[in-house]
């Protein structure tokens, strides 16, 4: 044998070696895309939270259910609609002035429709005797 036989590669073990990158490529970009798709899922739900503060700041800056629609699309959030529920609390034996505020923001992802809800209290002014 030659000493030329001895230093070069088979043309199986070059084989071998660009089947193992291209299976290690498949699987970084399989993870590089599976982030894409958290971060863009991230930002969905930012959105979606932003929202709900604006509505929720809307309420509490009218302090009359009545003035603040029910439901609708938010203006300045892009594709953010969301519906606003008040209603007395489930446990009648309190005497507080209390209202259950449930909050739906609903968006379009794609083709799917994506949403989130907050559940909170509010207390209503007391009106003044």
């Amino acid at each position: 044998m030659s000493l030329k036989a001895k230093n070069a590669f088979t043309l199986l073990e070059l084989l071998l070696t660009i089947m193992l990158l291209g299976i290690c490529l498949v699987s970084v970009i399989r993870g590089l895309l599976t982030n894409a798709r958290a971060i863009q899922m991230a930002q969905e739900y930012t959105g979606a939270i932003s929202a709900a503060d604006q509505v929720m700041f809307e309420l509490l800056q009218t302090q009359a259910s009545a003035r603040i629609p029910l439901e609708g699309e938010l203006n300045n959030q892009a594709g953010y609609r969301y519906r606003l529920y008040l209603q007395d609390p489930a446990d009648h034996r309190r005497q507080l002035p209390l209202k259950e505020v449930r909050l739906e923001i609903r968006w379009q992802a794609g083709h799917r429709d994506q949403g989130i809800s907050f559940s909170t209290y509010l207390i209503e002014p007391v009106p003044k005797s």
